[in-house]
């Protein structure tokens, strides 16, 4: 059974720079960021949408601008586009108190896979 959408799906959420979040520059660890980046689309995907058993495939992402300590950071995600067994997002991480982007990523592509780690058709369907 396949699952529909008409209004392009987003999703809005939150993370806190902490001390260990950060590396020898006092600033946001980018790889730090990168897990952040891949949990939340997790999240976006399944709780959203309904799609579980996702396993990200490729993510381009621009580092722009630094993070430091006690940061709320915005994570904005927009799904762009849906094949057979893939999703494709955009994502842009902000800070929240300014506004200021300081990540993006205009293709992060997942897969669906199924229990034998195989791509596997995930019934979503955008129009």
């Amino acid at each position: 059974m396949s699952r529909t959408h008409k209004p392009t799906p987003t999703f809005l959420s939150y993370r806190r720079v902490f001390p260990g979040d950060l590396n020898p520059r006092n600033t946001l660890f980018g790889g730090r960021l990168l897990a952040w980046i891949d949990e939340e689309a997790a999240y976006f995907l399944e709780a959203e949408l309904g799609v579980a058993s996702l396993a990200a495939r490729s993510i381009q992402v621009e580092f722009l601008s630094p993070a430091r300590q006690g940061d709320l950071l915005r994570f904005e995600f927009v799904l762009t586009d849906v094949g057979r067994t893939s999703m494709t997002m955009s994502v842009e991480v902000l800070i929240h108190s300014t506004s200021v982007v300081i990540a993006s990523a205009e293709k992060f592509v997942a897969v669906h896979i199924d229990g034998d780690g195989v791509p596997a058709p995930h019934g979503y369907v955008l129009r």
